[in-house]
């Protein structure tokens, strides 16, 4: 009888010291979630609510030797949707492709996507932009990119070359000096619920960015015209 009582006693404070020992582990991994590793969840908390889409960057201008510009980048507006925010009916979409130059198939693909962000169409032309705000659609919205343009046409366009959409320099003096025309580009913040689904446009927000350096030619845009 005695060893079964001194046994007991022994196997009671095995589960006490067992309980200690799992409490005191409890303890650490609280300590360390919530002191030691606080920054990290904290930008997890972040990132699940925020989404970042990248935005494409604003080149420096390219002048001639008089500082006639040759190459700028001037600012559009580039569409897109919150899916789950638009009307994808007949009228809307068919709407939507006349007023932006797209198939219709296009725009329904883009508005039955189950993403929260969705392009419509990137860069586009100040008449197509006219044209889709006049429209007023809910969870259609707009934000402002840098398209390259080149005001004097096709002069000296072999030297200076062309840019593709990113947009990175493809030929020419566009790609030759690309890393020091092209800059850095900013980023659109989104606001998301605890559903991955954007919340109110108006809280949305770009961050970021930086324009590129100009580029100063010994080319004469004139001396070019009258060669060409």
């Amino acid at each position: 009888m005695e060893n079964r009582e001194k046994w007991m006693r022994v196997r009671i404070r095995l589960i006490g010291f067992c309980f200690i020992l799992a409490f005191g582990f409890i303890i650490a991994r609280a300590f360390h979630l919530q002191v030691l590793g606080q920054d990290l969840w904290q930008q997890k908390a972040v990132r699940q609510h925020q989404k970042t889409i990248a935005l494409t960057p604003q080149r420096g201008t390219i002048f001639d030797r008089n500082g006639e510009a040759m190459a700028v980048s001037v600012e559009v507006d580039s569409v897109y949707v919150e899916p789950t925010k638009v009307d994808a009916s007949r009228k809307t979409i068919k709407a939507l492709a006349e007023a932006l130059s797209m198939r219709t198939s296009t725009i329904k693909a883009k508005l039955q996507s189950s993403k929260g962000f969705v392009w419509l169409k990137r860069q586009v032309a100040p008449r197509e932009s006219d044209l889709v705000r006049a429209l007023d659609i809910d969870g259609v919205n707009y934000i402002k990119e840098h398209r390259r343009y080149y005001p004097n046409s096709e002069i000296g366009a072999q030297v200076i070359g062309f840019t593709g959409l990113d947009p990175k320099g493809l030929e020419g003096l566009e790609l030759e000096f690309d890393t020091r025309i092209l800059g850095r580009g900013g980023y659109l913040v989104m606001e998301r619920d605890a559903l991955g689904r954007g919340m109110s446009s108006a809280g949305n927000k770009v961050q970021g960015g930086e324009r590129g350096n100009d580029l100063f030619l010994t080319l004469d845009k004139n001396l070019q015209y009258i060669a060409e």
